[in-house]
């Protein structure tokens, strides 16, 4: 395992902790912090509607805040996927994520990864107990690495990255880091020597993620999951104050 320090030298830890604690990138931020024990208050809709957004965020997600933000969520709801065959399923799901070019969503709703992840997934939340039942088994859990992998064993189509940023949004998982391109860019930016393998490979996840937590959260007296929503929401301004092309 690699030392924090070779992980995240002096100097990133420096400025990464200079963004954490500035006060305009914090105001930015804060309406994005997920409130105290926001899972307990988390309805039926609200999970499977995360779950939606978790599967169609991978690649890009600017589909899903236009799938959001249209009005078209009604199409795939519970109400309304309730009464569907799991093939009929598969077709409303498809339809709604190619009307609006989700990435990877394939012409055929049977061979589709994404809407079959999703039919796969709505079968799950039926039988979880609803939002209640199954976020206060989460909860229950030790600790958030096992909730981590608790999600990604339940759900499929999520994986490192979408169960964290799961958790987060539930304030199941303040030690946790969603580590997607923009995380990612602005750490490099930093003179973070980020493992090449740290989206895909589970160690090398959680080395970089304790290394942020002990070197940057610490001293900023912050938490992982305010770490991440900091970074994501002052992306564009990061990119412009650290010469990042914005491709994320």
């Amino acid at each position: 395992m690699k030392p924090t320090s070779r992980l995240i030298p002096p100097a990133a830890a420096k400025r990464l902790v200079a963004i954490c604690t500035c006060e305009d990138f914090l105001e930015r931020a804060r309406p994005f912090f997920s409130p105290v024990d926001g899972w307990k208050s988390t309805t039926d809709a609200d999970l499977w509607n995360a779950i939606i957004s978790q599967v169609c965020v991978v690649g890009s997600s600017s589909r899903w805040e236009q799938l959001a933000d249209s009005g078209d969520l009604s199409l795939v709801s519970i109400e309304a996927l309730s009464p569907m065959t799991a093939a009929q399923r598969g077709t409303a799901i498809h339809g709604v994520l190619r009307k609006h070019g989700v990435r990877y969503v394939t012409d055929d709703p049977s061979t589709c990864k994404k809407t079959q992840a999703l039919v796969a997934n709505f079968e799950f939340f039926q039988h979880c107990g609803g939002a209640a039942a199954y976020l206060g088994r989460l909860a229950a859990m030790p600790d958030d690495a096992a909730r981590v992998k608790r999600v990604r064993k339940d759900l499929e189509y999520i994986g490192h990255k979408g169960a964290r940023d799961f958790l987060i949004g539930l304030d199941l998982g303040r030690s946790l880091i969603a580590f997607d391109v923009r995380v990612l860019n602005v750490l490099e930016a930093a003179g973070v020597n980020a493992p090449v393998d740290v989206q895909s490979n589970h160690e090398s996840y959680e080395q970089l993620q304790k290394a942020i937590l002990e070197n940057v959260c610490a001293p900023a007296k912050i938490t992982g999951a305010q770490f991440d929503r900091i970074i994501y929401r002052n992306y564009a301004g990061l990119c412009a104050a650290m010469g990042i092309h914005q491709d994320g």
